[in-house]
């Protein structure tokens, strides 16, 4: 229950300014009462319903949940927030750490799942829960131990049958790496809680390819986001030159372009427009296709994976870059012997005198390519509804990827297919040649990095706009304390990265304290640099580049009374920020009067202050109220004095913050008001003695006590001896 109240690092390893450390910080007073009745609440549903505590969240408090808290306990705690209070951590895991996943089971595959570091994405909260996948096969064993509580109840008929048996085994294996269940048995698949769309194209070792198009179409209309097709067209003897006086494709090289393969014989164009075709109706709805690369150890990968290169009459891709194809490595990241690899066959040379001279193909095959473990990997069989197998081939590793997809779309349901396609190719691990190469195309799948933040992360503002987390802080004056360093709204604040994908992080290790306490002696208008003129018993004073900045003043028998306005561009009373935090102008009204008389001295000034937000932030607007006085006593030589520095006496500032993302992209908000009164005023005591030793020698000695020095929870004492010598 304590670990549901705190954030855990999304990505601790992230040289990103904030998020080193991002564990939720105790909310201010005024909002810890709320919120230990919500914990209590939190606290009673699970030992109420017995819920196991290593599940995350979201299965721990759904709208239901969070609306019946809401009706039932109204009187004691507000159902917005336990909303905050929830759905704030809603994306937590009870389990941060990788290695609670490291179990058995989760080594079951004989390792596969720790090289595409999965783990990672677990203690994250990612399992794939909720999203369809699909299997385009020889069926699956629908009554595996293993696999039956995530197996739809749709069904998907064929000349073969309905996808629910499976006597080759093929099928269920790869069922088994995608989505086997995580219930400490054998082994479990990358996306354990993932939903299994099933289609039988094929009774095996031979599947019908084209049924699978046409499969992976009535899935997609079903909410299927991708289809998995471990099966391809096999290159003949002739193609490969296994025939006696053929010595199989060519190579063309300069040296200088990318090395490609073509074959002088036309029947042999691999990207025929009707083959390509039949599979665009699925990826026309947004349905991924992870494709194997087939195991015939060639250079380049088979159809139909090769067909995601394949191009219109106006140069775009005809399946939309939703078409992948998936090598295979061991789990070191070495490539299969087996495994076709990722140079290109090019469907359109070019020539010169009748010798081909290039490839004029727009995309190339190792853009679309990636790798995944597919050496002796162990999952389900279809022998009995308890029995497993080792088999190895790139009908292996593509089942990691398509597992991997459910994952990153249950995180993430706001990414289109294109957005989670570029995701998995950009967040690979590098292998082979650097960057993008013939063998290892984009490289090996990385879930680790895959979950972590992208690009440019972004505190989201109003309008969906966003600025940089790396650029955004607030330098805080004493006048408001450590009242902006621990803000329970800014504990749990909204950024995205690049791709739109929400995270949270703690704000307040992004306001800065400056140590510099105020003394008695500063005034409103030490803000304003003001320089005054006295005439008689009048004074006036004002900023030469700023006339906004003024003060009047009066003398009136033993006081003085003053009046003043002070404008202060993006701070206000010396509180500024930037990015996410920026201020616009601020104004203050002020006034204020002092009276000496009989060695008694009082003094008292107090301030009205408008804040103004602006548009990229999230500070909206604020007003305060601050106040200082003082009073003293001076007796022979020594000098008693009181007092309390400027600081704030009530104030807020209205705040506007992202809370979530909608699945079309969009950014939810709500607003806080934040209270920047700090709950701890700093009171100075002091006590001065002053004496002459000779006409041009004098002693001071002095010593200042101030409690909640700067507005802050801490203490301060000083002692000081001068020796004044005037010439």
């Amino acid at each position: 229950v304590d670990k549901i109240c705190k954030m855990i690092p999304f990505d601790p390893s992230r040289p990103l300014n904030l998020q080193e450390s991002i564990a939720r910080e105790p909310r201010i007073k005024e909002e810890e009462k709320n919120n230990l009745k919500v914990k209590k609440l939190i606290e009673d549903h699970v030992f109420a319903t017995g819920i196991d505590p290593r599940v995350p969240p979201t299965k721990l408090f759904d709208e239901s949940f969070i609306k019946t808290l809401g009706e039932m306990h109204g009187d004691e705690v507000k159902a917005s927030e336990i909303q905050h209070a929830i759905k704030a951590h809603i994306k937590v895991n009870l389990e941060d750490d990788p290695e609670y996943y490291q179990t058995n089971e989760f080594a079951g595959t004989n390792g596969s799942l720790k090289a595409i570091k999965a783990d990672y994405a677990y203690a994250r909260g990612w399992t794939g829960e909720g999203i369809k996948v699909g299997i385009l096969d020889t069926g699956v064993r629908a009554t595996h131990n293993d696999l039956d509580d995530n197996i739809s109840s749709v069904t998907y008929t064929t000349f073969y049958g309905d996808g629910f048996t499976d006597i080759n085994g093929h099928g269920t294996h790869v069922a088994g790496i995608i989505a086997a269940e995580k219930n400490d048995s054998d082994m479990h698949g990358v996306a354990y809680n993932a939903e299994i769309h099933s289609a039988k194209i094929g009774n095996g070792p031979f599947v019908y390819i084209s049924l699978g198009a046409e499969m992976a179409s009535q899935m997609a209309d079903n909410g299927v986001v991708v289809a998995n097709l471990s099966a391809n067209y096999k290159y003949d003897n002739f193609f490969r030159g296994k025939v006696d006086g053929y010595d199989g494709y060519s190579t063309y090289d300069n040296g200088e372009d990318d090395k490609v393969y073509y074959h002088t014989n036309t029947n042999y164009n691999f990207r025929q427009s009707s083959s390509v075709e039949e599979w665009k109706d699925a990826t026309d709805k947004d349905m991924i296709i992870v494709n194997s690369a087939g195991n015939q150890g060639m250079e380049f990968a088979a159809a139909p994976g090769i067909y995601g290169t394949a191009v219109d009459d106006n140069g775009d891709l005809v399946l939309g870059g939703k078409m992948i194809i998936v090598g295979s490595v061991n789990n070191n990241g070495t490539i299969s012997s087996w495994s076709n690899k990722a140079g290109h066959f090019c469907q359109t040379l070019t020539y010169d005198d009748g010798n081909v001279v290039g490839c004029a193909d727009e995309y190339k095959s190792k853009e679309i390519f990636i790798v995944a473990p597919g050496e002796t990997i162990n999952s389900l069989d279809s022998d009995s509804d308890t029995d497993t197998r080792v088999r190895s081939g790139t009908s292996m590793a593509a089942p990691h990827v398509t597992g991997a997809i459910a994952v990153l779309s249950q995180a993430w349901q706001q990414l289109s297919s294109d957005q989670i396609v570029s995701l998995l190719f950009t967040t690979t691990t590098d292998l082979g040649e650097t960057g993008v190469d013939e063998v290892y195309g984009n490289g090996l799948l990385n879930l680790d990095k895959a979950t972590q933040p992208q690009g440019d992360v972004k505190v989201s503002v109003t309008n969906n706009g966003g600025e940089s987390l790396s650029g955004t802080s607030m330098m805080t004056s004493s006048l408001v304390g450590d009242s902006l360093s621990q803000v329970g709204a800014f504990s749990s604040a909204m950024v995205y990265d690049s791709y739109n994908r929400d995270y949270y992080v703690d704000l307040n290790k992004a306001v800065v304290q400056n140590n510099f306490a105020l003394s008695l002696d500063h005034k409103h208008e030490s803000f304003g640099n003001i320089s005054s003129l006295e005439f008689r018993n009048y004074s006036i004073g004002f900023n030469e580049d700023n006339l906004n900045n003024f003060k009047l003043g009066v003398k009136r028998n033993d006081c003085q009374y003053k009046i003043g306005n002070l404008k202060e561009g993006d701070s206000f009373l010396g509180t500024g920020g930037t990015g996410a935090f920026a201020f616009g102008s601020s104004e203050t009204i002020y006034s204020g009067f002092s009276c000496s008389k009989n060695n008694f001295f009082y003094e008292f000034n107090a301030g009205y202050t408008h804040i103004n937000g602006v548009s990229n932030s999230i500070i909206q607007d604020g007003v305060a109220i601050s106040d200082a006085w003082q009073a003293s006593y001076k007796k022979n030589n020594f000098l008693f004095t009181v007092g309390q520095p400027l600081g704030i006496r009530q104030g807020s500032l209205q705040t506007q913050m992202a809370t979530s993302i909608n699945n079309d992209g969009s950014h939810n908000y709500a607003s806080y008001d934040v209270d920047i009164a700090p709950t701890n005023r700093h009171v100075t005591t002091g006590i001065a003695y002053t004496k002459g030793l000779s006409t041009n020698l004098h002693l001071n000695t002095e010593f200042q006590y101030d409690h909640n020095y700067g507005n802050r929870d801490t203490n301060h004492a000083m002692l000081s001896s001068s020796l004044l010598f005037n010439w």
